[in-house]
């Protein structure tokens, strides 16, 4: 019997009645982490991690009903053991493992296992069978070294900064804009934060101390040198308000292919990604000790196809 299986609403539990990451509305769903495709409006009970929860109560609605699972804390539901494990991705995001009479299962969901200074370690879940996200599973996706790109970025800006530029950055609210700010040096000029952002670093402040920076659209002559942080939807109409000088960023495990800057209208892109690359996925599989591998989001066929000639059992696991 399959623990988790692929269905119209999401992967689904079928003995315990409950979903995981459901795309339509349902009566129970554990939520693995707070970014827009992993969670919907509508259940009747959303079930996460505090941090998670805290981010769904500022992004969603706070007067919704969540149930709160701490990480390691096993839940039973008609005999079918759930819990919880750090996946590595963002502050309070989610591995789910399943057990049942012996079997165990676990859904990664989105993880890394690189540290980022914010996030809780990743950690690894033996099991029998597992379903992983691919969306970095090609070989030319291998990350460098994430204090370097902090080195980076903060040279940047101070480049930028000493030739009168604006830096604008693009980072997603929940996650990266975090790991970016944990690693910017603020004695090399102003740094504004668009409200997106400050609400996300509001949300986690229990759990972790970020500075606190104000945000304008309409910058000054003297924000010259400023380092501006801002969602990728936000940059037209930032560029719109402001007419000083700037160099325009992303950070982005996508950066690996250089056409991906023209995409999002930058012209310069840091590889920075809140996803496991492709070392990092087949240590994954290998360590897991799972006989069965199950695989979703990204690259599923090529990342299956290359783990069946390896001599794993391997197939996607939400193909049509």
């Amino acid at each position: 019997m399959d623990l988790i299986i692929h269905t119209k609403k999401g992967p689904y539990i079928p003995i315990a009645d409950i979903y995981i990451d459901a795309t339509r509305a349902v009566d129970k769903s554990i939520i693995t982490h707070a970014h827009a495709d992993h969670y919907k409006v509508g259940h009747k009970l959303y079930i996460a991690t505090p941090a998670t929860v805290a981010t769904l109560r500022k992004r969603i609605n706070p007067k919704l009903n969540f149930k709160t699972v701490a990480f390691g804390e096993e839940m039973v539901i008609n005999g079918v053991k759930i819990s919880l494990h750090p996946a590595g991705h963002i502050l309070g995001s989610a591995q789910v493992r399943v057990e049942f009479e012996g079997e165990v299962w676990v859904i990664t969901s989105d993880f890394k296992r690189h540290s980022d200074r914010i996030t809780e370690p990743f950690e690894l879940l033996k099991c029998n069978t597992l379903i992983t996200e691919t969306t970095f599973a090609l070989p030319i996706y291998q990350w460098p070294d994430p204090e370097k790109i902090h080195q980076d970025i903060n040279s940047w800006w101070s480049n930028n900064a000493e030739e009168g530029h604006v830096s604008i950055m693009l980072a997603y609210s929940l996650g990266k804009a975090q790991r970016i700010l944990s690693g910017l040096n603020p004695t090399i000029n102003k740094v504004y934060l668009h409200p997106l952002i400050h609400e996300m670093n509001m949300a986690l402040n229990k759990w972790v101390d970020l500075p606190k920076f104000d945000f304008k659209y309409r910058l000054k002559p003297e924000d010259k040198g400023a380092f501006v942080l801002i969602p990728p939807n936000n940059l037209k109409r930032f560029l719109f308000e402001n007419e000083l000088p700037y160099k325009s960023s992303i950070a982005s495990g996508w950066m690996v292919k250089e056409e991906y800057k023209a995409r999002y209208g930058v012209q310069k892109g840091f590889v920075m990604s809140d996803h496991a690359d492709w070392d990092e996925l087949i240590t994954t599989v290998k360590e897991s000790g799972a006989e069965r591998i199950l695989t979703t989001h990204g690259y599923s066929e090529e990342y299956a196809k290359y783990l069946t000639e390896l001599g794993y059992n391997s197939e996607v696991f939400d193909k049509k």
